[in-house]
């Protein structure tokens, strides 16, 4: 049989019982600059509200460097397998949170290899078209704008969405790529695949205007 570790709670938990199964933890002894303390640690625990008791992990970590900081928790995997990092109730598969650290908040892929791309691929499995995949641009909570991919099998074509200002989270239409090449903006095609323009009205550019 295959070696496992086990950690036993003898606990008796009901509906109304929230508190930690067992934890595993790394603890330092080096007390050169009172840093003795835990400095990691995961940890199983059970989410009050449920029958039978359930377990969601959390990973903590601790900083150095004089901080002599106590391990916080840094990710977790909730019951029904949504990871949170920087947040204790992730509402997605994947969410990140940050609300203190000063900067930008990167997802970073990072391909160090000169002869490869770094990829983010979004797939869906549509039989019928419809979207296959989305990017949602959000702020404090109002969908701002969107760019979807449609498809009903192999085929595929763009959209790009706006939202005007006192829409709430309100997204309208802006942009088409079909699957054949042709660029509609708003409701009327304005280029076709064999690059003929269209006039749609009048305009003014202050720049220059290529179409090869």
């Amino acid at each position: 049989s295959n070696p496992t570790i086990r950690i036993t709670d003898n606990a008796v938990w009901n509906s109304g019982s929230s508190g930690t199964h067992g934890t595993l933890e790394w603890f330092t002894t080096d007390a050169s600059t009172n840093a003795a303390r835990v400095i990691s640690y995961i940890k199983s625990e059970n989410d009050a509200g449920s029958a039978v008791p359930n377990g969601y992990l959390t990973f903590a970590t601790a900083r150095g460097g004089g901080d002599n900081e106590v391990a916080q928790e840094r990710m977790r995997i909730d019951a029904s397998g949504n990871v949170g990092i920087g947040t204790t109730s992730p509402s997605s598969k994947l969410e990140i949170f940050n609300s203190s650290v000063s900067g930008n908040t990167q997802l970073h892929i990072h391909n160090d290899k000169s002869g490869d791309a770094a990829v983010l691929k979004l797939e869906g499995k549509r039989s019928s078209i419809n979207d296959t995949g989305q990017v949602l641009f959000a702020n404090n909570s109002n969908l701002v704008a969107k760019i979807d991919a449609r498809s009903a099998g192999d085929d595929g074509e763009l959209r790009f969405f706006t939202s005007p200002s006192g829409s709430g989270s309100t997204l309208t239409q802006r942009m088409a790529i079909s699957s054949s090449g042709n660029i509609q903006v708003g409701s009327t095609q304005i280029l076709d695949q064999s690059r003929n323009l269209t006039n749609i009205g009048t305009g003014n550019f202050g720049g220059k205007v290529t179409i090869s």
